[in-house]
């Protein structure tokens, strides 16, 4: 890697971590399509104190006022056994298999239908082998995929599905539509010094040239 992606790498990555607010909660690709790793990964136990925590740990990452609920979980690729506090989350959300079976399924789709309302899923816990990871949907959505291929179990293998977790937000809220996290002023200071020196880097390689 050059010098000036090394610099520019480095300073963008400073920034998501101060956006983030906690070097856990920093924004790396995971293998999910549409998916983005927020890089917290929990273990047991998955019951309503995980729930409030996964919510809160949600709303310090994304901008100030947007309201973050549990929608519901899927236990493997079945029926939903849980659904949050709001109607519009009674039986919305279904998923399929497309690797493995149904008792062992590592890969597959979602699909959330809140009926009338606006609600988009906005992040999605996916669990396996006694571990969860969280990821952000790049795109709030009511469809979208989940795979184990980021989980290992004790054995260092993909594990079956065990529950999938999803979080919902208003499509009316100020970032309904998308899941880019509003900038703080220091990390646009920091975006700002990376450009200040990559321009500093090709300036000298121009006066090299010539």
């Amino acid at each position: 890697m050059s010098m000036k992606a090394n610099i520019f790498a480095a300073l963008t990555g400073a920034a998501i971590l101060i956006a983030s607010g906690s070097a856990q909660a920093t924004y790396d690709p995971g293998s999910v399509p549409g998916l983005q790793y927020t890089g917290l990964t929990f273990s047991p136990p998955f019951g309503d104190s995980h729930r409030t925590d996964v919510e809160n740990a949600i709303e310090s990452t994304l901008a100030p006022g947007i309201d973050v609920q549990f929608a519901g979980r899927l236990e493997g690729i079945g029926s939903q056994t849980e659904a949050g506090s709001d109607p519009a989350f009674a039986d919305s959300l279904s998923a399929t298999c497309t690797d493995g079976s149904a008792s062992d399924c590592k890969a597959g789709s979602w699909t959330f239908d809140p009926g009338s309302s606006d609600f988009l899923i906005s992040f999605v816990e996916i669990s396996g082998g006694g571990m969860s990871k969280l990821y952000q949907v790049i795109d709030y959505s009511l469809v979208g995929l989940w795979n184990t291929y980021d989980l290992f179990n004790g054995g260092g293998q993909n594990p079956g599905l065990s529950h999938l977790d999803f979080y919902a937000v208003s499509s009316s809220d100020p970032s309904g539509g998308g899941s880019t996290p509003v900038p703080e002023p220091a990390v646009l200071g920091l975006l700002a010094l990376g450009a200040g020196a990559l321009a500093s880097i090709r300036r000298r390689d121009r006066r090299t040239a010539s």
